[in-house]
């Protein structure tokens, strides 16, 4: 079925998202209508019989606008881009905002100085001045009321259609405010001219103009924040289709002519050198070279092309040249097809839930009607005066003015903004913090998230007879010549250990398998085993060129290894005990008997055959081997690796921890992919996951009814973070990962990660506290405004009371969120890493997902894929598992766990105690215990396993 997407206009909440989809759903041939409140679009499944232009007039008759979404393809952009159009709104709100500051700012100065004991010019002081005094606010109100008339054309015309929204509630607050105000002036008139003094102060206290000005200025600036978000958010795919360069060498009559990337077409032959990028999918035809893929796989090393390989658009070339017949352009090139899935997933993404938004069309006419009700009960059945009776009506309507209602989501967002801020994490939106609080499984990206993401030299083994030093010169020699990554990785090393190198002659590099040069004379060579073998030409002796056999039993065992040094000089086994790699008993007994022995010294390793049972254990810990040799033996080896990053292994404890399950979603090989997870404690990988794969385990997760974070740095990440209900991208990732993200990590530390959900969980709190005090006010302060208790007890909320009221609730509300700032990270407690071999599977349907069974997901995924160990379960029956909660403040908050706990299907009883704040569950069945922690988080409080 085919798919239109629209840009809209007009929205400002939920409501008017929610009408929007009910006036296009009612179309003759629409099948799913899909708004994006953030992004303002419309994602529209129809049938053909369905045009745009009757969808936009839908949308025109709900009161919006609306004009269809040209597609993206890479290396092309729209005349005007939604960021753009985002970024003038949001120059719009700026320029409002500022003017409107530059009325509000005198006009509460004049309204409250007085108040305060602010000196006030003398023509406004006495009875003579209150006069100029009261119409001057007037004069400096209107300013304002014009600057922001959008919200009460847009208000009033959606009260007007009997759906009202939050614009509805400003409208009729400030303009209550503002109308009772102005009968203020006329009665300080009236007042005047009858010389009546008593009666002109009472007037006084009618004017509530600052009170309309300020709700207008504040109401502004969050629009403009707002707005200022979505911006970023369109910028995604706009990075993603930067990535294709714009003009390509192409061979054209025999040479090498540039043309631009829009007139390429299959079959062209493209030319590609160092350090440039294809501007089209195709397949290597002739030349050779390293490619670094990372804009697609998110690995870093690169992988070597030679002819019949494909490469893809935006892959850029780390060294040699290549010719590439050219397959697919525009928009079927793999790159356009990650914009496609970029956008989409943006696209579906839900609306930001906000409370007041989903009740306003209950609240707002509720108000009116009670306002109206208030003053026809008074005047006509309780014989009241019109004064009186007005001015209750007014008061209902001041004392529900949005002012709290609408501090309560944004004050607890900014303030829990600013707290990530100066922690390093960056919430790029309200929904980002509103979902992080829900997120109970994160999928992990390896490389550059979970490792460094770049290739270090982490130990050197030499061979019987050759000292490290010796070891490491001859690789620096050949290697300081290369351009590739793993050479630089080693020749980086080497100058921080300040170790020599010495002049190469008849130097040679041989794609894919090593480089050769002679050094002093005598032919060297660097590369892995089977090339060395094929270079020095005599498999045989290399094989034979071994020590005598294991010492007779009695002798002193050999002496291990001496831990591998670091890039920054440590030890390995200082910098990370789990990758310690312990020589295997083949190489033990190679090993020269005579250099056992106490002390530091490096223990040799003798011939190929030693040192290959060694690289084959430094392979199943991730490591890359390359091997040295001259012309006649083999000088040692050399592992680099992607190193673990120190805390994530404590940040994968802290996430479990907090009930969120981490899955590892790599592109690389199984068996490195292993190993870093094996390191971290994670017990769950897909390996071999292409960009489409990692989407598409995201959303098979949210299908099941997980709530996802993906955790990741690559271009081949986006569709992913895109498509996860909250993305976070590390800052020293891509531009791409960024911009597709919710959140940014500027330490490039996981365990900022766990931090960010932490903090979502304490914000999302703070708002339903903002929230709960915001409707508790409005609940029992309408019913005093309206006059509940002038019969009784003579108490009538005049309209300065019930606009102090609002004040205060507003106060309550700003200080209530201003706890947020002294939010504290989790502290990362160094776990030690799980030894269990982790479960993998290779991305395709020929396995299935092997993140079905990651911790907390096992119930819901039985069956499905590959098995794999669940998370610790409470097992057998009238079994008991305890929980710590926090958040618990009174005995509401206990019964409402208690009752939450014990709705679980499965669970006998559940018994919470406030003052411990624990709650302890009997089991009639097996149940996850991360299920039962999960199921208090959503209800509101923190919960963990004890």
């Amino acid at each position: 079925m085919p798919r239109t997407d629209f840009n809209l206009t007009g929205l400002t909440c939920a409501a008017c998202a929610a009408r929007v989809e009910k006036a296009v759903s009612a179309l003759p041939g629409a099948e799913r209508a899909d708004v994006n409140l953030l992004k303002s679009t419309l994602a529209l499944e129809h049938a053909l019989s369905l045009t745009a232009p009757e969808v936009v007039a839908a949308v025109e008759k709900a009161g919006y606008g609306a004009s269809p979404v040209s597609s993206l393809a890479a290396g092309t952009a729209p005349p005007e881009t939604p960021s753009e159009r985002f970024r003038k709104e949001a120059g719009a709100a700026a320029l409002r905002l500022k003017l409107s500051l530059a009325f509000t700012a005198p006009l509460f100065y004049l309204a409250m100085g007085h108040m305060l004991g602010w000196p006030l010019p003398p023509f406004f002081r006495g009875d003579r001045g209150m006069l100029p005094w009261a119409f001057t606010q007037f004069l400096l109100l209107l300013p304002v009321l014009h600057l922001n008339r959008g919200y009460f054309s847009r208000g009033l015309a959606a009260l007007a259609r009997r759906a009202p929204t939050m614009d509805t509630l400003i409208a009729v607050g400030t303009g209550a405010a503002s109308l009772y105000g102005a009968a203020g002036i006329y009665a300080m008139m009236a007042a005047l001219a009858a010389g009546d003094s008593h009666g002109l102060h009472d007037a006084s206290m009618m004017l509530y103009f600052e009170s309309g000005a300020v709700i207008l200025t504040l109401v502004t600036m969050g629009r403009m924040l707002e707005t200022r978000a979505k911006a970023r958010t369109g910028a995604a795919v706009e990075s993603l289709v930067a990535l294709a360069p714009k003009t390509a060498v192409i061979l054209k009559g025999g040479a090498e002519t540039e043309v631009p990337a829009a007139e390429l077409k299959a079959g062209d032959v493209m030319i590609l050198k160092t350090g440039e990028s294809a501007a089209a999918d195709g397949t290597v035809v002739g030349g050779s070279g390293a490619a670094d893929e990372s804009m697609l796989t998110g690995e870093s090393l690169p992988v070597d092309k030679e002819p019949g390989d494909r490469v893809s658009c935006a892959t850029a070339l780390s060294s040699g040249r290549l010719e590439i017949r050219i397959d697919r352009v525009g928009e079927d090139t793999v790159l356009a097809q990650i914009v496609r899935l970029v956008d989409a997933a943006t696209g579906s993404k839900a609306p930001i839930a906000r409370l007041a938004d989903r009740i306003s069309g209950i609240f707002v006419p509720a108000v009116i009607f009670i306002a109206a009700a208030a003053f026809i009960v008074w005047f006509l059945f309780a014989g009241a005066t019109a004064s009186l009776s007005l001015a209750m009506a007014i008061s209902v309507l001041i004392i529900s003015c949005p002012c709290a209602l609408g501090l309560a989501t944004p004050t607890a967002v900014m303030v829990g903004t600013g707290a990530g801020a100066r922690m390093g994490v960056l919430f790029k939106s309200a929904a980002a913090l509103e979902r992080a609080a829900a997120v109970n499984v994160a999928i992990l990206d390896k490389t550059g998230t979970v490792t460094e993401g770049k290739p270090e030299l982490v130990g050197a083994y030499p061979a019987r007879g050759v000292t490290e030093e010796e070891l490491l010169t001859v690789f620096h020699s050949l290697e300081r010549l290369s351009e590739h990554p793993l050479a630089r990785a080693v020749v980086s090393y080497c100058q921080a250990k300040g170790l020599p190198f010495r002049e190469v002659t008849d130097w040679k590099q041989h794609p894919g398998q090593g480089l050769s040069g002679r050094i002093a004379g005598k032919l060297c060579h660097a590369g892995n085993r089977k090339t060395i073998r094929k270079l020095l030409g005599s498999p045989e002796a290399l094989e034979s060129q071994e020590e005598p056999a294991r010492p007779a039993s009695g002798n002193p065992p050999p002496s291990p290894p001496s831990a591998p040094v670091g890039a920054s000089g440590e030890t390995l086994r200082n910098r990370d005990a789990s990758r310690i790699v312990e020589p295997p008993p083949e190489a033990a007994d190679s090993r020269d008997p005579a250099a056992s022995g106490e002390g530091d010294s490096p223990a040799p390793y003798s011939g190929l055959a030693g040192l290959t049972a060694l690289a084959e254990k430094l392979s199943e810990e991730g490591l890359t081997a390359l091997y040295a040799a001259d012309e006649t033996r083999v000088l040692g080896l050399i592992a680099l690796g992607d190193a673990v990053k120190p805390r994530s292994a404590a940040a994968v404890k802290a996430l479990s921890d907090m009930g969120v399950a981490s899955v590892m979603v790599t592109g690389d090989d199984e068996r490195t992919a292993r190993a870093v997870a094996r390191a971290c404690g994670i017990t769950r990988v897909l390996a071999g996951a292409l960009p489409q794969d990692k989407e598409r385990e995201v959303r098979r997760l949210q299908d099941k009814g997980f709530v996802c974070a993906m955790v990741g740095d690559g271009v081949n990440d986006a569709p992913a973070l895109a498509r996860a209900d909250v993305g976070i991208a590390v800052a020293s990732g891509t531009d791409v990962a960024v911009e597709a993200a919710d959140v940014v990590l500027m330490k490039n530390d996981l365990g900022d990660a766990a931090a960010a959900v932490l903090l979502g969980r304490k914000v999302l709190r703070n708002i339903r506290q903002n929230l709960f005090w915001a409707f508790c006010y409005n609940t029992l302060g309408i019913p005093v405004a309206a006059g509940a208790l002038y019969k009784a007890l003579g108490i009538a909320l005049s309209p300065m009371v019930a606009a102090a009221a609002m004040s205060l609730s507003s106060a309550c509300v700003v200080t209530n969120a201003l706890r947020l700032r002294f939010f504290k990270p989790p502290v990362l407690a160094e776990a030690a890493p799980s030894r269990e071999s982790p479960e993998t599977a290779k991305a395709g349907p020929e396995t299935g997902p092997a993140a079905d069974a990651a911790p907390g997901l096992a119930a819901a995924t039985a069956g499905e894929g590959k098995s794999a160990t669940p998370a610790p379960a409470a097992k057998g029956t009238d079994m008991e598992v305890k929980l710590k909660v926090d958040g618990m403040t009174c005995g509401h908050c206990s019964a409402r766990v208690e009752k939450t706990l014990s709705e679980v299907p499965g669970v006998d009883k559940a018994v919470v105690d406030l003052k411990a704040g624990t709650a302890v569950v009997t089991l009639a069945k097996d149940i996850p215990a991360q299920t039962l922690a999960r199921k208090v988080t959503e209800a509101g409080y923190e919960a963990t396993v004890i």
